[in-house]
């Protein structure tokens, strides 16, 4: 927890490391994407991709709103200035 944090909530700071573990996983996960497309059918692929999609919006939708509820989102925002 950060100590200057008069609330219990946690900061996370993005650091350069972090952003180039993000480029390697994304190039990971279109490699991935890639050999499974290769494995598949075309019609079982869409079906799994499709669904992905879906349940990676419905998490980040559910999670979002349940962090904006709970007003971790808005106090960041605020606190942080980015909600002037």
């Amino acid at each position: 927890m950060w100590q200057g944090a008069t609330t219990p909530y946690f900061v996370i700071y993005f650091d350069g490391c972090c952003q180039a573990l993000g480029v390697f996983g994304l190039c990971q996960l279109h490699s991935f994407v890639d050999y499974l497309r290769s494995r598949m059918s075309k019609k079982d692929f869409e079906v799994l991709f499709h669904a992905m999609v879906i349940a990676t919006a419905s998490v980040t939708a559910v999670v979002g709103g349940a962090l904006t509820l709970t007003g971790m989102v808005y106090y960041t925002f605020i606190k942080y200035g980015f909600g002037k």
